[in-house]
């Protein structure tokens, strides 16, 4: 049976001190209610059943000095629907607390490691979170190639080898020199929509070598530009049938749908 729930990590990096949160789900608009980071603070992801006041509260908390299990753990205690909540807390310093209820829809789990946290929930397997850890402990060097390891581990469990694109709107897009930056650093291909096909549910990309799969991409494509079926008919950015492939499970996209493009 297909599951696609929702799955974040929270992390600080030892060697920057960058503090981030990553989140993709099945949900649409995640992006105002699972990550929550304030500079120098902390970072807080709550989702499952989320309630989004544990991040503005926990990031207050933390701003006044208690620890994320002293923050977290006050949340917790004055919600009386904690069993069915599923949070993590990372601190500036690193300190990690993380909290999955026992009423969390089956498969879900955390795996905490030094200075990040991996969660998910309504997972079809109890894989999913070890994995997603061990390819962050795993991975190495600049930010950019760590969210590569992520962004693997994500993949659909058919991808051996999961081939991850970036895909922007083109170079007329303001942001289209840090789109270039941003794949070259991860060392993937920078795409646009008329770069990519669906057929069957499956992605792929055209190449000289012919029509490639593609598991997971990593969007900068607002939400109204991304399907000409799902949302603007007379748009010529983004991927007919690319929302119907991610319902799938077979692609699995970075900045979910609902999230932004940050």
């Amino acid at each position: 049976m297909l599951r696609t729930g929702t799955y974040s990590i929270v992390a600080r990096d030892p060697r920057t001190g960058e503090l981030g949160v990553a989140v993709q789900s099945h949900w649409f608009a995640v992006g105002p209610i699972v990550p929550w980071v304030r500079p120098g603070v902390g970072a807080v992801a709550t989702q499952s059943i989320a309630e989004p006041a544990y991040g503005p509260r926990g990031l207050e908390r933390m701003a006044a000095g208690e620890d994320p299990r002293s923050a977290l753990g006050a949340l917790l205690a004055a919600d009386d629907r904690s069993r069915l909540r599923q949070v993590a807390v990372v601190d500036a310093r690193g300190a990690v607390a993380v909290h999955t209820g026992a009423g969390c829809i089956a498969h879900a789990g955390h795996a905490q490691g030094e200075q990040f946290s991996a969660q998910a929930n309504m997972m079809a397997s109890p894989e999913v979170w070890p994995a997603m850890a061990a390819a962050f402990e795993a991975s190495e060097g600049h930010l950019s190639r760590r969210l590569l390891a992520a962004l693997q581990a994500a993949a659909p469990v058919r991808a051996l080898e999961p081939t991850v694109v970036v895909l922007t709107p083109g170079v007329y897009n303001s942001a289209y020199f840090e789109h270039t930056l941003l794949a070259r650093m991860m060392g993937v291909e920078l795409v646009e929509g008329r770069d990519l096909i669906c057929s069957g549910g499956v992605v792929k990309m055209r190449t000289t070598q012919g029509e490639q799969p593609i598991d997971v991409i990593y969007r900068r494509i607002d939400d109204e530009y991304l399907d000409p079926v799902h949302f603007r008919p007379d748009s010529m950015l983004g991927v007919t049938g690319l929302v119907a492939a991610i319902r799938s499970g077979r692609v699995s996209v970075a900045n979910a749908i609902g999230n932004g493009v940050a």
